[in-house]
């Protein structure tokens, strides 16, 4: 045999045994894949509970997923004392619930005395119900706060707030109602056990709920993130999906995993929720500031020095919803022409931003959609949703070819009426202009939250076994 034949042998067994699948091996993940994917187009509710439990720990996919979840049509909620089990499960409307033992300061011991108590004498009425028959040995204060600031308590005419509600006094209100059901309870057991008291005519006083004002959103979630690990009522940036979505080039994800495709100059804008605020110095003593965003799809870390310190400094604060103009740069300070980095623009609170930045809006449809049905919603939408934003329309054809401009300078909307636009099946893409960028960006339409439809197996994936 030939040296040139036998060391392409070699190279490409070499190569193989890399990371190679022998027959019985590949037919074996056959095998699980197909299982799992009859689980989830037969029993989609509870696979999708058992990934979840499965992905608790890892903010990034627990969000994929339940977005996920959105996209079946199946509902996940919050705990409930009054449904919840251990771990996620499925109610009897095929909803997903989450599990009590899931909680920070909870844990398997609490949430089955909690199941226990359930099942054994029925659901809780309310919550004095609740507090009188709570095991306090298992079930102690921090674990009924978790408890109240995940919501396990919300379907029984409580908010989350009226339990850390403090008076003239500073004591929470969740301490006054141990106290108080600790003391139900000793009077019950020493009723229990007296030679001539009668228990069940006895009526003990119900502590009263506390009349304050509810927690907003943001704090809702801060306060889930810290005992959950995760949003449960919703995402910070919820409010602004459908902005997101049809204005930013870019989500997280796409920046960690696609950001080196992109050529040097590119503009890049995306949005995201800061985190892990800190500033920094440098070995020469210059400060610099890091910080995290995060999205629907996943987290980056960034950092700004020098110049950029100061001019955006002022804007960064934890928890803060901004949009981020970047421009792909080269890597390492722009010595590294192979790799990418981000080289910030400018930096803005998300609220109000793309109203007020929006310049005008192009929308290219196919002459072979357009009828009357399509015509009519166009006229509606602008009809109802009038406001500052200059809309244009160009017919073009399958090549690509420009047949027809439609423009009116009275023809204006607010930034709902171009999203409605550009929703419409007849879209197949819109030009942006805005302040932004002081350019035009092209966009095509997306999924929600911006973020594309994944291939299935990596839903799939997720439980079957690893090597």
């Amino acid at each position: 045999i030939e040296k040139s034949v036998a060391n392409d042998i070699y190279n490409t067994m070499a190569k193989f045994g890399e990371y190679g699948f022998n027959k019985s091996h590949s037919a074996a993940y056959t095998e699980l894949a197909y299982q799992t994917a009859w689980l989830k187009a037969n029993y989609p509710a509870e696979y999708m509970a058992a990934v979840l439990g499965h992905n608790l720990t890892d903010l990034k996919k627990v969000t994929f997923f339940i977005n996920e979840c959105k996209r079946m049509g199946i509902d996940v909620l919050g705990p409930d004392v009054n449904e919840s089990l251990l771990n996620f499960s499925v109610n009897k409307d095929d909803k997903i619930r989450f599990g009590l033992a899931a909680l920070k300061n909870v844990g398997e011991s609490a949430a089955q005395s909690i199941v226990d108590e359930r099942e054994a004498n029925g659901p809780f009425t309310d919550i004095n119900d609740f507090f009188v028959r709570n095991n306090f040995r298992n079930v102690n204060k921090r674990a009924l706060e978790s408890l109240a600031i995940a919501g396990c308590f919300d379907n029984l005419n409580t908010h989350r707030a009226q339990f850390f509600y403090k008076e003239s006094d500073d004591v929470a209100f969740l301490e006054k109602m141990i106290k108080h059901a600790s003391s139900v309870q000793e009077k019950k057991n020493s009723q229990q056990t007296s030679l001539f008291g009668d228990s069940d005519n006895i009526v003990f006083p119900q502590i009263e709920m506390p009349d304050c004002e509810r927690w907003n959103l943001d704090e809702t979630l801060s306060k889930e993130l810290e005992v959950a690990g995760f949003y449960i009522s919703g995402h910070p940036l919820n409010e602004f999906s459908a902005e997101i979505a049809h204005f930013c080039t870019h989500n997280i994800n796409d920046l960690n995993e696609k950001l080196e495709d992109e050529a040097i100059g590119t503009d890049v804008i995306f949005a995201g929720v800061v985190k892990d605020l800190q500033d920094r110095f440098d070995k020469n003593n210059n400060k610099f500031t890091a910080f995290t965003l995060f999205d629907f799809t996943g987290e980056i870390t960034m950092r700004i020095f020098r110049d950029d310190v100061e001019k955006f400094r002022n804007k960064l604060e934890n928890g803060e919803k901004l949009l981020i103009y970047a421009k792909a740069t080269a890597g390492n300070f722009g010595r590294d022409v192979e790799t990418r980095e981000l080289k910030i623009q400018n930096i803005y609170k998300i609220a109000g931003c793309f109203d007020s930045n929006i310049l005008s809006l192009k929308y290219f449809i196919n002459p072979n959609e357009i009828d009357v049905d399509n015509v009519n919603s166009i006229a509606d939408i602008a009809d109802k949703n009038q406001g500052n934003i200059a809309i244009k329309f160009s017919i073009v054809n399958d090549e690509g070819f420009e047949l027809i401009k439609l423009s009116n300078s009275f023809l204006r909307l607010n930034l709902d009426g171009t999203i409605k636009l550009a929703d419409l099946d007849i879209v197949n893409s819109y030009d942006v202009k805005s302040l932004i960028t002081n350019n035009t960006i092209s966009f095509k339409p997306k999924t929600d939250n911006g973020i594309q439809t994944e291939e299935t197996e990596e839903v799939v994936n997720e439980l079957q076994l690893e090597e």
